[in-house]
């Protein structure tokens, strides 16, 4: 394939997929949903999931003190703080360390918890200290008083530094992942509450387009974000609806039976999200995602050998504005110039007189197919929603650039996909490196930084921001 053609196809991907964000859209979801309740709680409260699918949070017990506790497998073993009356667990990451805060009668004290050791966090000056979130590197962050107003502040390394929006009158950082990006919400000077993203020196309101009072609680290593909002139901009340914030679509996310009550806490990077239903039971929200409906109308030869294909892409029968490519040849399903969902292409075959039809909808796992030129498939559906593992390695390169290699598998599979960083690509379809193999040279971007990108047939996109120059291979 023409390598300029495949660069503008993957140009045209990336911009599709995740340029979005200036536009948010919101759209709905389909989990699978576990509750949970700790033994002889009154109320429980889960507020983090990690990679195993571990869940930490707390629950209160019929004397009104809290406790923390870490649950997984089915387990849920309790974590007090030393001389604490109430300790509430916020936090755990793929190390089973766990952050949060403990009330010991007269002040609030952050904590880190780890190897059966709790090791206290007060930020210098401040009479009260929350800590709310631990990314993989021991890195926390949370919130503090110092007696006139409330600030954030990022834990590393044995140093406080603090973090707070500017213009802000309280800012409270809610989670912090692998990249050191941070999540959180603060108040303006109205007294309006508003969601946030933290990352290299900038700060990014996020405020669900439906709704007020918006919090960011909870950020993964791809940059989902889990976000809280608050809708007045009338007589001065309102509910808490919880949404999934990703490639610039917020999806909803509503327990059955809680449709007013459902409050997302956490989301690991598999997508599972954590939090609070009925006001008192925590859940385990597991995504089951889709992939688009393909549905071939006419499979026709053309001029020069090649092949025109005509039909539709959807969801639930609903149209989709979509990228549909064909060994090479692109169009936007997007209501112009033909219907919203229609397509139709005119593609040679490859080498083996196949044509390889990929389906790119935001906020849906791809779809692809591989079809021969005399029959007519049928549309293939959507499996588990998953993100594939990808391992990359980063060494130095001639002329600035970095040389990336690594694996792209799921469940320890090798896979073949499409790997892209940076504009440069290969397939890792067993040639010519083997299969879920890749090796690439790219340079970075103007930010210093390498975006990679991992696109599997029925699987969720992987995305991954690496900055390499303080940490390459010589």
């Amino acid at each position: 394939m023409n390598t300029r053609r495949m660069a503008a196809i993957l140009t045209a991907l990336s911009l599709f997929l995740f340029a979005s964000l200036a536009a948010p859209d919101v759209r709905a979801a389909t989990y699978s949903f576990t509750t949970f309740d700790a033994p002889g709680a009154t109320g429980t409260y889960a507020y983090s999931i990690n990679a195993s699918g571990q869940v930490t949070g707390y629950y209160s017990d019929g004397s009104r003190n809290s406790h923390g506790f870490v649950y997984g497998n089915g387990t849920l073993t309790t974590l007090d703080a030393p001389g604490a009356t109430s300790t509430y667990a916020r936090s755990i990451n793929a190390s089973g360390q766990v952050a949060g805060s403990y009330w010991d009668g007269s002040h609030s004290h952050g904590f880190v918890y780890g190897n059966g050791t709790f090791t206290p966090l007060d930020a210098p000056g401040a009479t009260e200290t929350y800590a709310y979130s631990i990314n993989a590197s021991g890195q926390a962050t949370g919130s503090y008083w110092d007696g006139s107003r409330v600030h954030g502040f990022v834990y590393s390394g044995g140093t406080f530094t603090p973090l707070d929006v500017p213009g802000a009158t309280a800012t409270y950082p809610a989670s912090i992942n692998a990249s050191g990006q941070v999540a959180g919400d603060y108040y303006d000077r109205s007294g309006n509450q508003h969601g946030f993203v933290y990352s290299d020196g900038t700060f990014t309101t996020l405020n669900v387009p439906v709704g007020s009072g918006n919090r960011a609680t909870s950020i993964n290593d791809s940059g989902q974000v889990t976000v809280l909002a608050y809708m007045p139901t009338g007589s001065g009340r309102s509910s808490a609806y919880s949404f999934v914030y990703s490639n610039g679509t917020f999806t909803t996310l509503t327990v059955p039976d809680t449709p007013h009550a459902t409050g997302a806490t956490s989301i690991n990077a598999s997508g599972q999200v954590t939090g609070i239903c009925g006001y008192y039971r925590g859940f385990i929200a597991t995504p089951v995602c889709a992939t688009p409906t393909v549905t071939i109308h006419t499979l026709a030869t053309a001029p020069r050998g090649g092949f025109r294909i005509t039909g539709s892409i959807t969801q639930d029968g609903a149209p989709l504005c979509a990228l549909v490519l064909a060994n090479g040849q692109f169009m936007f399903t997007c209501g112009d110039p033909l219907p919203k969902g229609d397509f139709d292409l005119t593609a040679p075959p490859d080498d083996q007189g196949q044509i390889t039809l990929f389906g790119f909808s935001a906020g849906l796992a791809p779809f692809q197919q591989t079809i021969g030129p005399s029959a007519l498939p049928a549309s293939v559906d959507g499996k588990g929603c998953v993100t594939p593992t990808v391992t990359p390695t980063l060494t130095a390169a001639p002329d600035g650039g970095f040389r990336i290699t690594g694996s792209i598998t799921l469940g320890g599979d090798p896979l073949c996909a499409l790997v892209l960083a940076n504009g440069q690509f290969m397939f890792t379809c067993g040639d010519p490196l083997p299969k879920g193999e890749f090796d690439l040279t790219v340079p970075l971007d103007d930010e210093g930084k390498i975006t990679l990108f991992g696109f599997s047939a029925g699987l969720l996109p992987f995305q991954q921001t690496l900055s390499p120059a303080s940490s390459a291979t010589p």
